[in-house]
């Protein structure tokens, strides 16, 4: 005979984990920091990349009257002008990615929480 509950229970986890698996998969495979520091490190080379992309599109715009006004000094006050632009971007991204995966790895570790005690108590009806 089939019990109803039990089969209630096994829905509930096989659905729970194949909507949930994705997100908590960093809560099972990382530790926090390793997580977040791997997020924030992928963040930073998209940030650098568009920043590079960018910045390249308005040098290329600008490169005519830059060569035939500016002075290596000129040049040298425009780079580091980008330059502090660039760490500012940067620290701000640096800090809103940190905040961003921390709050997402600790609602997957709550997800992952939830589908431990839903296995537990599946285990209890194959004690049983």
């Amino acid at each position: 005979m089939v019990d109803k509950e039990k089969v209630a229970v096994m829905t509930k986890a096989a659905r729970d984990e194949k909507r949930n698996h994705r997100k908590t998969a960093p809560a099972a495979e990382f530790f926090m920091f390793d997580y977040v520091l791997l997020q924030v490190i992928k963040g930073v080379l998209a940030v650098t990349l568009l920043y590079m992309a960018l910045a390249g599109c308005y040098l290329l715009c600008t490169v005519e009257q830059w060569i035939t006004t500016s002075t290596i000094y000129d040049l040298i006050a425009i780079g580091l002008y980008l330059g502090r632009i660039y760490g500012v971007v940067v620290l701000v991204s640096v800090l809103f990615l940190s905040l961003i995966y921390s709050l997402r790895y600790v609602q997957a570790k709550r997800n992952l929480k939830v589908r431990q005690m839903t296995y537990q108590e599946l285990d209890r009806y194959y004690e049983e």
